[in-house]
């Protein structure tokens, strides 16, 4: 984690799924399994919508199949639901 800033960590804040997607890349990278930045966002329509800092997670994550999109969209600044928290851990947990 880097914080969100003025060296703030805000804890109890909600997590967009940008910020999960930032999270997740850089917790398998300091598990010692990093995923590859391979790929794009090129098929969702939101895609310009990516932080700059979320933009190589995102695509990873993408490409890795660890993270979908939403009827076409990635929505990088939804609010992450607990379902998709799940899924997500789900799928690192069983990645290959």
């Amino acid at each position: 984690m880097k914080g969100t800033g003025g060296s703030r960590f805000s804890p109890s804040s909600p997590i967009t799924r940008q910020e999960m997607m930032a999270l997740t890349a850089r917790a398998l990278e300091a598990a010692g399994r990093p995923i590859k930045a391979e790929g794009t966002l090129n098929g969702f329509s939101d895609a310009s919508s990516v932080a700059d800092f979320a933009s190589d997670s995102a695509a990873a994550l993408v490409a890795a199949g660890i993270v979908n999109g939403i009827a076409g969209e990635i929505q990088p600044k939804d609010m992450l639901t607990r379902a998709q928290a799940a899924v997500i851990l789900h799928r690192v947990w069983n990645l290959e």
